[in-house]
């Protein structure tokens, strides 16, 4: 008798996934602009209707499609720390490298958030989000960085990574996406005063890593 519900509910979570999943696919090949809704609902094999049902328009659309890709960046997070020691900078590594990637990997879209195109909004938004998180790391670690102040550290991180990352999804440097990752880890820590066998030992960690999943 409960199977109803359930299946309609899962139901409805599968018809947003496939339009989110489209419009993905149509941001990405032909650009934000460029994509209509009417395109989206081709893609999805929904009707009109049903993708408003979900999305009152394009703007919403992108907007739920950063939060499912931020969703995806701290899944895939924690699901790689969790398999790993206690050592907090190989984890911290890890974590930047995976964000970096799917960043990268979504270039399309995360130069729209980077330049503050279609939504200037959007990219407050998404920064405010990684800032918070990296400030709760740093708060959850005081002994990584003692001596520094972590509010002045999170938007110094912050900015020198969005610059690097806004060249590479602009086209305005051409590295592979393992070398910008490994880059922008390296010279966080470095600049934050880690240890330098601690900024190994994290290199170590993404380059095993990015070898594992290749």
């Amino acid at each position: 008798m409960t199977s109803q519900p359930v299946d309609k509910k899962r139901g409805t979570a599968e018809r947003r996934s496939a339009i989110l999943a489209a419009a993905r696919t149509l941001f990405s090949s032909q650009g934000y602009e460029k994509t209509t809704m009417q395109q989206v609902v081709r893609e999805a094999g929904t009707s009109i209707g049903n993708c408003y049902f979900y999305f009152n328009n394009k703007e919403a659309l992108l907007r739920a499609l950063v939060e499912e890709i931020t969703h995806e960046i701290k899944v895939d997070a924690e699901k790689a720390v969790a398999r790993m020691d206690g050592a907090v900078v190989p984890r911290l590594a890890v974590s930047l490298h995976i964000l970096f990637a799917k960043v990268l990997e979504n270039s399309a879209i995360s130069r729209l958030i980077l330049l503050g195109l279609a939504q200037p909004t959007l990219r407050e938004a998404t920064f405010a989000y990684y800032t918070a998180a990296l400030l709760r790391f740093f708060e959850e670690h005081p002994n990584l960085l003692p001596e520094m102040d972590s509010e002045l550290l999170v938007e110094a991180w912050l900015g020198g990574c969005a610059a690097v990352l806004e060249a590479a999804v602009t086209g305005d440097i051409d590295r592979d996406p393992h070398e910008i990752s490994r880059f922008l880890v390296g010279w966080n820590l470095r600049a934050s005063g880690v240890a330098s066998a601690d900024v190994d030992a994290g290199l170590a960690a993404l380059d095993r890593f990015v070898a594992e999943h290749a």
